[in-house]
C-alpha cells in the first residue's frame, strides 16, 4: 500500500476544510427541541438508558451541514423514525468508517447508518433490511485526455480510496482479472468527499467512492467524470454490532412502518431515491 497523499492545498480544498471546521463548531453549539440531538465527535457515544447512539457518516446522502441547516437522507429518515416511534436518538457524525465500525463493536454506538452490503463488512456488522441502493464509481477529471472506461485502462495506475472501504477488495479482484497491477492508496485522513475534491483540483488522478457521494459534487464542479462504475449496484443498510440481532429486528420494524408513511415517501423523492 502506498503512503496516503497529503490533503490538497488549493483554494477549493481550503474552502471545503473551512466548511467542515464550521460544521463541527455548529454541532458543538446545536440544541434541538425534538427527540434527537447531534453531538460532537469527542464523546464517542456510550449513552445509557433507552437512548440510541447513531453513527452517521459525513456525506451528502447520510449527514451534512449547509449554513445552519442539517440534512442527509439517513439523518432525516432516522429523525422521522424517532419522532413516530417515540425513541430518543443521539447522532454522532463520523469521518472514518474504520473508526465507526470499531466503536460499534465496542458498544459506543448502537447503529451505523448506512453501510453497503459487502462480504467483508458482513463479518464486522449485522445488517438491517436495505434502505436504498448505491454503487461505487471511478472519479476522474473530464476533458483530460482519454477517460478510463475499462479496468484494463487502470493497469499500472494508482486509485485512491477511503481507508476501510470494501472497494479495496474489488480493486484487488480487478487487478487479478486483468493480469496487471492496480495500485490502491487508502487514506485514513480524507473522507470520500475530500477525495472527490482532490481529483477535481488535480491533486490526484483517480478516486473510487459511492456514486451518491460523488454525484452532487459533479453538479458543482464541471470537470468531474463519474461515468465508469467499478461495482455492481449494492444495497445500503443500517448496521448494528456483529451478532446484535435484537437491535436489527427493532430497526427492521421501524423501517417497515416507516415505508408506508407519506413523510418518508417525500424524503425519498427529495433525495432522488424513487
Amino acid at each position: 500500500m502506498r503512503h496516503p497523499l497529503p490533503a490538497p492545498k488549493k483554494k477549493t480544498m481550503l474552502l471545503y476544510v473551512a466548511l467542515l471546521a464550521a460544521a463541527i463548531l455548529a454541532m458543538l453549539s446545536l440544541r434541538t427541541c425534538d427527540m434527537t440531538s447531534v453531538t460532537p465527535l469527542r464523546d464517542k457515544g456510550g449513552s445509557h438508558g433507552d437512548t440510541i447512539d447513531v453513527a452517521l457518516v459525513y456525506a451528502p446522502m447520510s449527514y451534512y451541514i449547509y449554513a445552519d441547516t442539517l440534512g442527509g437522507y439517513n439523518y432525516d429518515l432516522l429523525r422521522d423514525i424517532a419522532a413516530h416511534e417515540g425513541v430518543v436518538m443521539k447522532f454522532w457524525p463520523v469521518n472514518s468508517l474504520t473508526d465507526a465500525l470499531r466503536l460499534l463493536r465496542q458498544g459506543k454506538y448502537d447503529i451505523l447508518a448506512t453501510l453497503p452490503e459487502d462480504a467483508a463488512y458482513k463479518q464486522m456488522a449485522t445488517y438491517s433490511t436495505p434502505v436504498f441502493l448505491d454503487r461505487q464509481v471511478l472519479v476522474q477529471q473530464s476533458g483530460a485526455g482519454n477517460p478510463v472506461r475499462s479496468a484494463l485502462d487502470l493497469a499500472g495506475d494508482t486509485v485512491h480510496i477511503e481507508a476501510g472501504s470494501p472497494i479495496a477488495a474489488r480493486l484487488r479482484n480487478l487487478s487479478h482479472e486483468i493480469g496487471d497491477t492496480i495500485y490502491v492508496c487508502e487514506h485514513t485522513d480524507m473522507s470520500s468527499e475530500l477525495l472527490v475534491l482532490a481529483v477535481q483540483s488535480g491533486k490526484i488522478r483517480f478516486a473510487v467512492v459511492n456514486e451518491r457521494i460523488a454525484r452532487p459534487l459533479t453538479g458543482k464542479f464541471g470537470n468531474l467524470d463519474i461515468g465508469s462504475p467499478i461495482s455492481f449496484t449494492q444495497f445500503q443498510g443500517i448496521v448494528a454490532a456483529p451478532g446484535d440481532s435484537a437491535t436489527v429486528r427493532r430497526v427492521n420494524s421501524w423501517l417497515e412502518r416507516a415505508a408506508g408513511r407519506g413523510s418518508v415517501r417525500r424524503l425519498r423523492e427529495r433525495y432522488g431515491l424513487d
